[in-house]
């Protein structure tokens, strides 16, 4: 049996490598633990071949951007194979099935694959055409991903733009503690089949990280999506890296939710060596987090970036331009927000808003007052955007526009841009929260 794992290119972020897809690596290290032969191919900054590989199974997960991608890789795989068997799954395939196998594939598996991936290996080469995965309870019965299927410069990102200009002399990897977000903010896509939090072991946790630091690797990204949002878990992990590593050998990056972040866990984070704290702030206007169930208050924010950065780590806030009630009063007061709390902010990034599916924005536009203007999925990348895909009621089409500009504007001219994505003169940054 032999499957091949495909990660489609990214071409709309700056960086193919900022966040390698950890799902994929995942099921192909389940898959050799059940032993198949798994072969992955990564085109994040690669060519695509003209000749693929024979497998009995082809399996790509994606997200809504990368779908077109997604669809030729599986043209050019039949061209060569018109008996070849494609499985799609990832973000994009969650709301949208029907669409999915309409692009040609055989099969789509919706939610998280590690309990069913068996399943359609023993079905082959009869799919069903819908596959449902199942939340696994236990996250610390997973093996790690399968990062050594990778090329060698496919393992890790750059540590000055993850860290946005610390000076870490080392590659820096994506890992994830826990799954799952108990939060519903009407711009996030995240499936309800898996917002039940689930946590990871802080051994399990270290273990891997560990396995990292064998292979040179000492900075890394936690993914989860609210890092801190079960301070006995930051705390046991703090105190068994100390145990683990010695002070100042490894270098994290941790993103959390605004009010998940108190002075009960600085010490535990110091421990881990925590250097950058991330929080996803998305605007500077109470209306607009208010409009977009963020259900978190401008005072929050202020007073998280405060006490992290008083607490001695680097801040880095995260913000989505065009959401719900956007309009020039909301710009001015998410610029005044970068003012005043410029000596609390060590960065900021922002993106702008794209209504992906799932998210109850994209599903309901009316009840949040907004139109959607483009469903051309090859547009949807939230980085290098140079329009806008969402529009509120009461702003036009121009007036948005010039509003982009100005908040944009204003990022670079308060210092937050970084010189080498300023070619649009926007000074527009990214964001991989």
């Amino acid at each position: 049996m032999r499957v091949c794992i495909i990660l489609p290119p990214a071409p709309g972020l700056f960086d193919q490598h900022t966040n390698v897809p950890l799902g994929p690596l995942y099921i192909a290290a389940v898959l050799e633990k059940a032993g198949v032969d798994v072969e992955l191919i990564s085109l994040l900054g690669h060519d695509i071949p003209a000749f693929w590989p024979r497998a009995d199974l082809y399996a790509m997960g994606f997200t809504t951007p990368q779908a077109g991608a997604a669809r030729g890789i599986m043209e050019l795989i039949r061209s060569q194979y018109p008996d070849a068997k494609v499985l799609a799954a990832g973000a994009h395939v969650e709301y949208l099935v029907p669409e999915t196998l309409a692009m040609g594939f055989d099969a789509v598996l919706v939610g998280e694959a590690e309990l069913v991936i068996h399943n359609v290996i023993h079905d082959l080469p009869d799919l069903s055409k819908i596959y449902y995965g199942t939340p696994h309870h236990n996250l610390d019965l997973i093996p790690f991903p399968a990062r050594h299927l990778l090329p060698q410069e496919d393992l890790y990102n750059n540590a000055g733009s993850v860290f946005y200009g610390s000076q870490h002399d080392s590659h820096v990897a994506s890992i994830m503690g826990s799954r799952g977000c108990p939060f519903a903010c009407a711009f996030c896509g995240n499936s309800p089949l898996s917002q039940r939090l689930r946590y990871r072991s802080a051994g399990n946790i270290l273990a891997e990280m560990q396995s990292l630091v064998n292979m040179g690797i000492t900075c890394f990204k936690f993914q989860d999506d609210s890092f801190t949002i079960r301070p006995e878990q930051v705390i046991a992990l703090g105190e068994m890296a100390s145990w683990t590593f010695e002070l100042g050998e490894i270098v994290v990056r941790m993103h959390t939710r605004v009010g998940m972040f108190s002075t009960e866990i600085v010490h535990a984070l110091k421990q881990l060596g925590v250097d950058l704290v991330a929080f996803g702030i998305e605007s500077g206007s109470q209306k607009v987090l208010d409009l977009s169930d963020k259900r978190i208050s401008i005072g929050q924010a202020e007073e998280d970036l405060r006490m992290a950065h008083d607490a001695g780590f680097r801040t880095l806030g995260l913000f989505v331009f065009g959401l719900p009630g956007e309009c020039e009063e909301t710009v001015d007061e998410t610029i005044a927000f970068w003012e005043r709390n410029k000596p609390y902010m060590d960065a900021a990034a922002a993106t702008v808003f794209v209504p992906y599916a799932g998210c109850k924005i994209a599903e309901h536009p009316e009840q949040y007052r907004m139109h959607i203007l483009d469903h051309d999925w090859n547009k949807y990348w939230i980085v290098r955007k140079d329009t806008v895909i969402a529009l509120p009621y009461d702003v036009s089409f121009q007036q948005m526009m010039d509003l982009r500009r100005k908040a944009f504007g204003a990022l670079a001219e308060l210092g937050y841009a970084k010189p080498e994505w300023e070619d649009d003169g926007l000074g527009e940054l990214s964001t991989d929260s």
